[in-house]
């Protein structure tokens, strides 16, 4: 789960491969992004929220474009499942069920 700082907006990821975006006031939902094969495991915003990354059981990080809901890139590399994500700066550090940790340039 994920939730935007200056707008209502919550993202959710889940084991159906979906990850969803509501209206917090409404309780509308917005957008779905999909591309992943496997269960949503961890979501990010980076600070300008135009992007969104997320973890999946895959084994890959993808890149989503917020306002469109397109996904811009897919991080590779994982061995196993991709449990965590967190960004800082331009940095990105990922954790997998192999207990390995990758920083990764975003």
């Amino acid at each position: 789960m994920a939730i935007a700082r200056n707008e209502p907006i919550l993202y959710s990821g889940s084991s159906d491969k979906k990850i969803r975006s509501w209206n917090l006031v409404t309780g509308e939902e917005l957008r779905s992004f999909q591309g992943h094969t496997r269960g949503i495991e961890d979501l990010g915003l980076d600070e300008s929220e135009q992007y969104l990354y997320s973890a999946s059981s895959d084994k890959d990080i993808r890149k989503w474009n917020t306002s469109t809901g397109d996904c811009l890139q897919v991080f590779d590399g994982h061995l196993t499942s991709v449990y965590c994500l967190r960004l800082f700066d331009e940095e990105m550090w990922t954790g997998e069920s192999s207990s390995e940790s990758l920083l990764m340039r975003r």
